[in-house]
């Protein structure tokens, strides 16, 4: 049998342990915040993100002001994992919304588009990983340039 002893100062078992502890909080803290955002905040109110069924996101858009009459498309797409000019400006829009594209570049979504009553516009819902991960104003034939949905 090997047996090994190793003769350690009370002052440096005390300075190890609180170097492990810092570094365990350290980590806490960055997990939390690199994880996505459950909520975004409109006005002084707080909407979920959550997106499991399409009646999550019809709530979302009537916490946010809109009044969907119907859902008009749903079409899967994948989040470009290279950025064009366009996709570039598009993902500046949405961080200045809350959602950030940069975390999913590459991932699979779908995109919920929902006819807005009294209004010509449509509104345009990406889901992914269960929560809502963008969201705009278009009108379908594309005449204009899209809006943020949140204002």
């Amino acid at each position: 049998m090997l047996l090994c002893s190793v003769k350690i100062k009370k002052h440096t078992v005390t300075l190890i342990s609180l170097l492990c502890a810092a570094v365990f909080v350290l980590l806490c803290f960055f997990s939390l915040r690199l994880s996505p955002k459950d909520t975004v905040t409109v006005g002084e109110k707080a909407v979920s993100l959550s997106a499991e069924k399409e009646e999550d996101i019809e709530k979302f858009l009537s916490e946010t002001g809109y009044q969907s009459s119907e859902i008009v498309m749903k079409r899967d797409i994948v989040i470009p994992s290279e950025w064009n000019d366009f996709y570039a400006s598009f993902a500046q829009m949405q961080k200045s919304q809350g959602f950030d594209l940069g975390k999913i570049k590459g991932k699979p979504a779908a995109e919920y588009t929902y006819a807005l009553q009294n209004s010509d516009l449509f509104a345009v819902i990406t889901v992914c990983d269960n929560r809502i991960a963008a969201a705009h104003l278009s009108k379908l034939n594309g005449d204009g340039e899209t809006e943020a949905l949140l204002k």
